[in-house]
């Protein structure tokens, strides 16, 4: 914030940092719902910090059969839509990469998600 005083003088203060919202304390996925799904379902997840996330779907072999960069995001709660009409029925893995952006460390969470056509 800047401060101008009637003579035409300045300053300028701290800065500071303010933070809306709920903040959640750990770093946690929810199970997706609905699960059993067809086609599409949910994820839900928190970050207690900023982080870039990219989440990644596998199938029941371990093959990537989905990717989506969020890009940063601020700590918070967030959610995931997945349409999976192209996908077999199965057994399926969502992960959610967190990477701080402050520290550079990788968070791995994960949920198990089945589709039944």
């Amino acid at each position: 914030m800047k401060q101008i005083d009637y003579n035409g003088e300045f300053e300028y203060s701290n800065e500071v940092e303010v933070i809306y919202g709920e903040i959640p304390e750990n770093y946690a996925i929810q199970q997706n719902y609905p699960n059993p799904f067809n086609p599409s379902t949910k994820v839900t997840f928190s970050l207690p910090e900023e982080n870039k996330v990219v989440i990644k779907v596998f199938n029941a072999m371990g093959e990537q059969v989905k990717e989506i960069d969020r890009g940063v995001l601020s700590h918070g709660y967030f959610e995931q839509d997945f349409e999976m009409s192209n996908e077999s029925s199965g057994m399926y893995f969502c992960q959610v990469l967190c990477t701080n952006t402050i520290s550079g460390r990788t968070k791995s969470l994960s949920v198990k998600m089945v589709l039944m056509k």
